[in-house]
């Protein structure tokens, strides 16, 4: 996973968080990290995830019912050692 550049889904609830997971990581590559500080979310949980993988996370997202709260995706670039933060939501 690129570390550098990298994608971020919060969540409303821990329990979404793991059923997330739990349905993305038969997938994809993520990993569930700490809310990054520079996001303020409800719940302290986030999956990470590579974003070249943008595309294939949102139609798994789509295609499951099971998590119905809102989720945001947000898109870290880090350039020069400034961290940028683009943020997409998702929902």
């Amino acid at each position: 996973m690129n570390k550098k550049n990298f994608c971020v889904i919060t969540f409303d609830s821990t329990h979404d968080a793991i059923t997330t997971k739990k349905i993305l990581e038969e997938h994809l590559d993520i990993e569930m990290i700490p809310t990054p500080k520079e996001i303020s979310a409800t719940c302290g949980l986030s999956l990470r995830f590579d974003p070249v993988d943008y595309e294939e996370i949102i139609l798994c997202l789509l295609a499951e019912t099971k998590v119905e709260s809102e989720k945001k995706i947000y898109w870290f670039q880090y350039n020069d050692g400034n961290n940028n933060l683009k943020s997409k939501k998702w929902n």
